[in-house]
């Protein structure tokens, strides 16, 4: 499984690749261009067009990519980056009046400022209307399918991984937690399926309770230690355990090449602290880039999460649907 870092799609790839190669045609062209002697001019010609051209661009990549993150709506981010194109353009345009060096043409070229202005609007409108709807179409397509998508879960029989997702998603909503903010912790009926594990030491410690819980209440029969497990499935290294050594569970690691989908549990490393096994959380949607999950206890409270998929990511479980627990015989123990 590749990291966020990694992940580096081909698109990019490619673009990347062609603006090098382009700058590099430039330059080429352009020193072999000046014949002898050119090169006295090679610095004005550098500080030229990084005026002229190549400021404008950087300046435009870093906005659109810091945009990009922060704007939560798409009108917002068109709006906002238009708006500061546009200031750009009049500031080049302006450092090249007030600083003009070797007689290098602007972005401008013989258009006036006026019908800069109103060509550049035109376009950037085009391109908006083009985004618009590009945006509402996957907005639609996403509304369409995740409303299909609870339907499904919703309706699912019990004893089934879409059942599983269902449970876990409307559980993890009722805001479940421990001691938080002086108030008493609500998450008993999580907790009693463990009698050695007791509500205060369970505070802070209760994810996997959580999702044992989840498939208690899916319909899945599963005993709160199976024999393959060191301790009870309060606690997450022991559902590796007993997912590795049941040949009927799927136990895929985060270098397997695996999709995730709804109702498999996930397993995670040093989400909140520096050590492996330290959190779960049942799958409730699987992305390109990240996981949707139901989890408890973050930070000692439930919520739907989006988790990247990343070397967090330890490994997923796959219960075969209509699972029921049996203990093995002597002669099929591991």
């Amino acid at each position: 499984m590749t990291t966020k870092k990694e992940k580096f799609s081909t698109f990019k790839k490619l673009l990347f690749a062609y603006l090098a190669l382009s700058k590099v045609f430039y330059w080429v062209t352009n020193i072999m261009e000046m014949g002898p002697g050119g090169f006295e001019n090679i610095w004005q010609l550098i500080i030229n067009r990084l005026l002229a051209r190549d400021l404008f661009l950087i300046v435009a990549v870093i906005l659109s990519f810091y945009l990009g993150k922060v704007a939560k709506n798409i009108w917002v981010f068109i709006g906002v980056f238009y708006v500061m194109i546009l200031g750009i353009s009049f500031g080049q345009m302006w450092i090249l009046d007030h600083f003009f060096l070797g007689g290098y043409g602007s972005i401008f070229g013989n258009m006036t400022p006026l019908q800069y202005f109103v060509q550049f609007t035109i376009v950037f409108i085009a391109i908006a209307i083009v985004m618009g709807i590009k945006e509402y179409m996957a907005y639609v397509k996403k509304k369409t399918e995740a409303s299909d998508d609870t339907c499904d879960l919703a309706d699912a029989p019990a004893g089934t991984r879409k059942k599983l997702a269902h449970i876990a998603k409307t559980e993890a909503q009722r805001f479940l937690h421990g001691r938080v903010m002086c108030t008493e912790h609500n998450i008993h009926e999580i907790i009693e399926s463990f009698p050695k594990f007791l509500i205060e030491e369970a505070d802070g410690m209760w994810c996997a309770a959580f999702v044992y819980y989840c498939c208690k209440k899916a319909g899945f029969e599963i005993p709160i230690k199976p024999w393959a497990c060191s301790c009870s499935l309060a606690g997450c290294n022991a559902w590796e355990e007993w997912a590795k050594a049941d040949d009927k569970i799927i136990y895929a690691d985060r270098d397997t090449d695996f999709t995730p989908a709804p109702g498999d549990i996930v397993l995670f490393d040093k989400v909140f602290i520096d050590k492996e096994h330290d959190h779960i959380g049942v799958v409730i949607e699987n992305r390109d880039d990240s996981i949707l999950t139901a989890e408890g206890n973050i930070n000692n409270v439930s919520g739907i999460m989006e988790r990247m998929k990343d070397s967090h990511i330890r490994a997923y479980i796959r219960l075969p649907e209509n699972y029921v627990y049996a203990d093995p015989t002597p002669e099929t123990k591991k």
